[in-house]
Protein backbone atom coordinates (compact mmCIF):
# COMPACT_ATOMS: atom_id res chain seq x y z
CA UNK A 1 0.00 0.00 0.00
CA UNK A 2 1.58 3.27 -1.11
CA UNK A 3 0.94 6.76 0.19
CA UNK A 4 2.52 10.00 -0.96
CA UNK A 5 1.09 12.36 1.66
CA UNK A 6 2.92 11.10 4.77
CA UNK A 7 4.96 13.64 6.69
CA UNK A 8 8.21 11.74 7.14
CA UNK A 9 10.31 13.18 9.97
CA UNK A 10 14.05 12.73 9.72
CA UNK A 11 15.73 10.71 12.45
CA UNK A 12 18.71 12.26 14.18
CA UNK A 13 20.79 11.10 17.13
CA UNK A 14 21.28 13.28 20.16
CA UNK A 15 23.23 12.20 23.24
CA UNK A 16 23.02 8.53 22.28
CA UNK A 17 19.27 8.39 21.68
CA UNK A 18 17.33 8.79 18.44
CA UNK A 19 14.56 11.36 18.37
CA UNK A 20 12.43 12.17 15.33
CA UNK A 21 13.30 15.59 14.04
CA UNK A 22 10.62 18.25 13.72
CA UNK A 23 7.44 18.67 15.75
CA UNK A 24 5.66 15.87 17.59
CA UNK A 25 2.12 16.38 16.16
CA UNK A 26 3.13 15.54 12.55
CA UNK A 27 4.95 12.46 13.81
CA UNK A 28 1.85 11.29 15.71
CA UNK A 29 -0.31 11.89 12.64
CA UNK A 30 2.07 9.82 10.52
CA UNK A 31 1.76 6.94 12.99
CA UNK A 32 -2.04 7.18 12.90
CA UNK A 33 -2.18 7.14 9.11
CA UNK A 34 0.30 4.30 8.81
CA UNK A 35 -1.57 1.94 11.13
CA UNK A 36 -5.04 3.02 10.00
CA UNK A 37 -4.11 1.89 6.49
CA UNK A 38 -2.59 -1.43 7.62
CA UNK A 39 -5.26 -2.57 10.05
CA UNK A 40 -6.25 -5.54 7.86
CA UNK A 41 -2.76 -6.98 8.23
CA UNK A 42 -3.04 -6.83 12.02
CA UNK A 43 -6.52 -8.36 11.99
CA UNK A 44 -5.13 -11.53 10.42
CA UNK A 45 -4.77 -14.55 12.74
CA UNK A 46 -1.59 -14.48 14.82
CA UNK A 47 0.66 -17.51 14.18
CA UNK A 48 0.67 -20.02 17.03
CA UNK A 49 4.37 -19.48 17.78
CA UNK A 50 3.83 -15.73 18.20
CA UNK A 51 0.73 -16.36 20.31
CA UNK A 52 2.84 -18.51 22.63
CA UNK A 53 5.38 -15.72 23.02
CA UNK A 54 2.78 -13.03 23.68
CA UNK A 55 1.19 -15.32 26.25
CA UNK A 56 4.59 -15.71 27.93
CA UNK A 57 4.95 -11.91 27.98
CA UNK A 58 1.60 -11.46 29.74
CA UNK A 59 2.23 -14.35 32.12
CA UNK A 60 5.47 -12.70 33.28
CA UNK A 61 3.54 -9.87 34.94
CA UNK A 62 1.79 -12.14 37.45
CA UNK A 63 -1.64 -10.69 36.77
CA UNK A 64 -4.64 -11.29 39.01
CA UNK A 65 -8.39 -10.64 38.72
CA UNK A 66 -8.09 -7.19 40.29
CA UNK A 67 -4.93 -6.15 38.44
CA UNK A 68 -5.45 -2.81 36.70
CA UNK A 69 -3.78 -3.04 33.32
CA UNK A 70 -2.87 -0.40 30.74
CA UNK A 71 -1.98 -1.72 27.28
CA UNK A 72 -0.09 0.95 25.34
CA UNK A 73 -0.20 0.46 21.58
CA UNK A 74 -2.95 -2.10 22.04
CA UNK A 75 -3.60 -2.35 18.30
CA UNK A 76 -6.42 -4.81 17.64
CA UNK A 77 -6.14 -6.17 21.19
CA UNK A 78 -3.62 -8.98 20.80
CA UNK A 79 -2.65 -8.90 24.48
CA UNK A 80 -6.19 -8.41 25.76
CA UNK A 81 -7.12 -12.03 25.12
CA UNK A 82 -4.21 -13.09 27.32
CA UNK A 83 -5.15 -10.62 30.07
CA UNK A 84 -8.56 -12.25 30.19
CA UNK A 85 -7.06 -15.72 30.06
CA UNK A 86 -5.03 -14.93 33.19
CA UNK A 87 -8.15 -13.78 35.00
CA UNK A 88 -8.06 -9.99 34.73
CA UNK A 89 -11.55 -8.50 34.89
CA UNK A 90 -12.64 -6.71 31.71
CA UNK A 91 -13.43 -3.56 33.66
CA UNK A 92 -9.81 -3.40 34.84
CA UNK A 93 -8.31 -3.21 31.34
CA UNK A 94 -7.59 -0.05 29.35
CA UNK A 95 -6.17 -0.15 25.82
CA UNK A 96 -4.50 2.90 24.28
CA UNK A 97 -3.64 3.39 20.62
CA UNK A 98 -3.11 6.24 18.18
CA UNK A 99 -4.96 4.50 15.36
CA UNK A 100 -8.74 4.77 15.24
CA UNK A 101 -9.00 1.82 12.86
CA UNK A 102 -6.91 -0.42 15.11
CA UNK A 103 -9.12 0.52 18.05
CA UNK A 104 -12.24 -0.32 16.05
CA UNK A 105 -10.79 -3.77 15.51
CA UNK A 106 -10.03 -4.15 19.21
CA UNK A 107 -13.48 -2.95 20.26
CA UNK A 108 -15.20 -5.38 17.89
CA UNK A 109 -13.32 -8.25 19.56
CA UNK A 110 -13.68 -7.05 23.14
CA UNK A 111 -16.78 -4.82 23.39
CA UNK A 112 -16.69 -4.70 27.21
CA UNK A 113 -13.09 -3.47 27.44
CA UNK A 114 -12.40 0.28 27.48
CA UNK A 115 -10.26 1.56 24.60
CA UNK A 116 -9.03 5.12 24.11
CA UNK A 117 -7.37 6.88 21.18
CA UNK A 118 -4.48 8.68 22.85
CA UNK A 119 -0.75 9.06 23.24
CA UNK A 120 0.30 7.83 26.71
CA UNK A 121 2.12 11.14 27.23
CA UNK A 122 -1.28 12.87 27.11
CA UNK A 123 -2.78 10.74 29.89
CA UNK A 124 -2.26 11.94 33.46
CA UNK A 125 -3.65 11.67 36.94
CA UNK A 126 -6.41 12.05 37.78
CA UNK A 127 -7.35 9.87 34.82
CA UNK A 128 -9.73 11.33 32.22
CA UNK A 129 -13.35 11.14 33.31
CA UNK A 130 -14.24 8.79 30.45
CA UNK A 131 -11.91 6.10 31.86
CA UNK A 132 -13.49 3.33 33.97
CA UNK A 133 -14.50 4.81 37.31
CA UNK A 134 -13.01 1.89 39.24
CA UNK A 135 -9.48 2.64 37.96
CA UNK A 136 -7.55 5.45 39.63
CA UNK A 137 -4.10 4.22 38.56
CA UNK A 138 -2.53 1.03 37.16
CA UNK A 139 -0.67 -1.97 38.51
CA UNK A 140 0.95 -2.86 35.18
CA UNK A 141 1.66 -0.87 32.01
CA UNK A 142 2.51 -2.91 28.90
CA UNK A 143 4.47 -1.62 25.90
CA UNK A 144 4.29 -4.65 23.60
CA UNK A 145 5.58 -4.41 20.03
CA UNK A 146 5.38 -0.61 20.13
CA UNK A 147 8.29 0.76 22.18
CA UNK A 148 10.39 1.39 19.06
CA UNK A 149 7.58 3.60 17.74
CA UNK A 150 7.49 5.97 20.70
CA UNK A 151 8.20 9.63 19.92
CA UNK A 152 10.57 9.65 22.89
CA UNK A 153 11.15 6.52 24.94
CA UNK A 154 12.08 8.39 28.12
CA UNK A 155 8.92 10.50 27.86
CA UNK A 156 6.84 7.34 27.43
CA UNK A 157 8.42 5.65 30.44
CA UNK A 158 7.96 8.72 32.63
CA UNK A 159 4.30 8.91 31.58
CA UNK A 160 3.86 5.27 32.56
CA UNK A 161 5.55 5.83 35.94
CA UNK A 162 3.11 8.63 36.73
CA UNK A 163 0.18 6.31 36.04
CA UNK A 164 1.45 3.42 38.17
CA UNK A 165 0.40 2.53 41.69
CA UNK A 166 3.14 2.06 44.30
CA UNK A 167 5.70 -0.49 43.09
CA UNK A 168 3.75 -1.10 39.88
CA UNK A 169 5.34 -2.74 36.84
CA UNK A 170 6.26 -1.63 33.34
CA UNK A 171 6.59 -4.44 30.79
CA UNK A 172 8.50 -3.61 27.60
CA UNK A 173 8.39 -6.45 25.11
CA UNK A 174 8.44 -7.69 21.55
CA UNK A 175 7.68 -11.31 20.62
CA UNK A 176 10.05 -11.14 17.64
CA UNK A 177 12.92 -9.50 19.47
CA UNK A 178 15.45 -6.71 19.06
CA UNK A 179 16.79 -7.83 15.69
CA UNK A 180 13.33 -7.62 14.12
CA UNK A 181 12.74 -4.14 15.54
CA UNK A 182 16.13 -3.00 14.27
CA UNK A 183 15.24 -4.19 10.77
CA UNK A 184 12.03 -2.14 10.95
CA UNK A 185 14.05 0.87 12.11
CA UNK A 186 16.43 0.57 9.17
CA UNK A 187 13.63 0.14 6.61
CA UNK A 188 11.09 2.63 7.99
CA UNK A 189 12.80 5.00 10.43
CA UNK A 190 9.91 7.45 10.17
CA UNK A 191 7.69 4.79 11.79
CA UNK A 192 10.18 2.97 14.04
CA UNK A 193 12.87 5.51 15.00
CA UNK A 194 14.21 3.59 18.02
CA UNK A 195 15.88 0.32 18.79
CA UNK A 196 14.76 -1.66 21.81
CA UNK A 197 16.98 -0.62 24.73
CA UNK A 198 19.97 -2.75 25.61
CA UNK A 199 20.92 -3.20 29.27
CA UNK A 200 22.93 0.04 29.45
CA UNK A 201 20.07 2.09 28.02
CA UNK A 202 17.64 0.37 30.39
CA UNK A 203 19.76 1.40 33.35
CA UNK A 204 19.72 4.98 32.07
CA UNK A 205 15.92 4.90 31.63
CA UNK A 206 15.57 3.58 35.18
CA UNK A 207 17.90 6.09 36.78
CA UNK A 208 16.00 8.97 35.19
CA UNK A 209 12.60 7.54 36.11
CA UNK A 210 13.21 6.01 39.55
CA UNK A 211 12.62 2.49 38.32
CA UNK A 212 14.42 -0.77 38.99
CA UNK A 213 15.08 -3.57 36.50
CA UNK A 214 13.30 -6.70 37.73
CA UNK A 215 14.31 -8.90 34.81
CA UNK A 216 15.68 -8.52 31.29
CA UNK A 217 15.41 -11.30 28.71
CA UNK A 218 17.06 -9.66 25.70
CA UNK A 219 17.56 -11.90 22.69
CA UNK A 220 17.73 -11.37 18.95
CA UNK A 221 14.36 -13.09 18.55
CA UNK A 222 12.62 -12.31 21.85
CA UNK A 223 12.57 -9.25 24.12
CA UNK A 224 11.01 -9.06 27.58
CA UNK A 225 11.98 -6.46 30.17
CA UNK A 226 10.16 -5.86 33.46
CA UNK A 227 10.72 -2.64 35.39
CA UNK A 228 9.35 -1.84 38.83
CA UNK A 229 8.47 1.56 40.20
CA UNK A 230 10.41 2.24 43.37
CA UNK A 231 8.43 2.91 46.54
CA UNK A 232 10.04 6.33 46.78
CA UNK A 233 9.87 8.32 43.59
CA UNK A 234 10.45 11.82 42.31
CA UNK A 235 7.43 13.76 41.09
CA UNK A 236 9.11 15.67 38.29
CA UNK A 237 6.05 17.70 37.46
CA UNK A 238 6.49 19.90 40.53
CA UNK A 239 9.94 18.91 41.79
CA UNK A 240 8.59 17.54 45.07
CA UNK A 241 9.69 14.18 46.44
CA UNK A 242 6.96 11.83 47.67
CA UNK A 243 7.13 8.69 49.75
CA UNK A 244 4.50 6.12 48.79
Amino acid sequence: MRRTDFILPKVVCRMGKSTPDGEKPPYIQTQRQYFDERVDFFRAPVPAAIQARTRRIVESAGLREKSRVLDVGTGVGVLVAHFLEFGVSQENIVGLDLSQEMLRGAKSRFPDVFFCQSDIADVGLPLPKEFPANIECFDVVFFNACFGNMWNQQEAVMAAVRLLDAEGLIVISHPLGARFVDSLRRNEPHIVPHQLPEREKLEALCSESNLAVVSADIQDDFYLVILRKKAEWLETANGTAHNE
